[in-house]
């Protein structure tokens, strides 16, 4: 069921976020380019692209992917591991801030849809559903 939602959070379009930016402990470097962070207890690897400071670019691979890497070039920094509440945090700080532009927004749901976190779905279905 909670699969299904976020489904259909992915395909929606995603136009509305409400809430204030959260917290995240995640550290990003301060150099343009890719990092990526492996998602403790899971098989999940977090990628995140930033200019000038500022997240760009945001991508969620399982090991099973196809399209891993997709779409990231030149090299990636590797920051070592990160909590999933760390993780899910980050991506709610992008989903929810409409500065950031509607395409970020939109990867950070798709993030946070595949985290497998009662925080994110808890989002997801307050964003769709109102609950």
């Amino acid at each position: 069921m909670r699969a299904g939602r976020a489904f259909v959070l992915v395909l929606a379009g995603l136009a509305f976020f409400w809430s204030a930016p959260a917290s995240s402990e995640l550290s990003i470097g301060a150099a343009d380019g890719w990092y990526k962070w492996q998602v403790e207890g899971t098989a999940t690897t977090l990628y995140l692209h930033q200019e000038r400071g500022q997240p760009t670019g945001i991508r969620v691979f399982s090991p099973d992917c196809r399209l891993a890497m997709r779409g990231i070039t030149g090299e990636v920094a590797d920051m070592g591991s990160v909590s999933v509440d760390d993780s899910v945090a980050l991506l709610l700080r992008i989903a929810r801030d409409e500065n950031f532009d509607m395409d970020l927004r939109q990867e950070a749901l798709f993030g946070l849809a595949q985290s497998n976190s009662d925080t994110a779905y808890a989002y997801l279905d307050e964003v769709l559903f109102g609950e």
